[in-house]
């Protein structure tokens, strides 16, 4: 068996295509860092993976590409934010220094409960 060398690839942008042309992946470095999006059958963007100067982001996205599920963690403090089909935090749970926090918010975005 022949032994390859492993090569080094270089670019600012990889685009993941079917035979036909249809986009499934992209990744590439935004002005903020890398990021990788992941394309449903119909085109539209369904998963979303960000790394930034506040820390790295997971969002995941309706049929519609709007954020419902955003999963982060910046300073070391994870969080999670469930967004209704308006992209508009309706649930919002963290860790932070002093614990864990949850929130609940109506679809005004008013804080509806809150513990602690």
């Amino acid at each position: 068996m022949a032994h390859i060398e492993p090569r080094v690839i270089r670019a600012n942008q990889f685009i993941l295509e079917d035979e036909t042309g249809k986009v499934g992946a992209e990744l590439y470095m935004g002005r903020c860092g890398p990021a990788l999006v992941l394309f449903d059958e119909t085109g539209k963007a369904r998963v979303g993976l960000t790394v930034n100067n506040f820390g790295a982001e997971l969002h995941l996205l309706d049929k519609n590409s709007e954020a419902r599920v955003l999963l982060t963690v910046g300073n070391d403090e994870p969080g999670l934010a469930l967004n209704d089909k308006n992209g508009e935090p309706r649930v919002m749970l963290g860790l932070g220094k002093r614990g864990a926090a949850l929130t609940l918010y109506d679809e005004t975005g008013r804080p509806i409960w809150s513990q602690p």
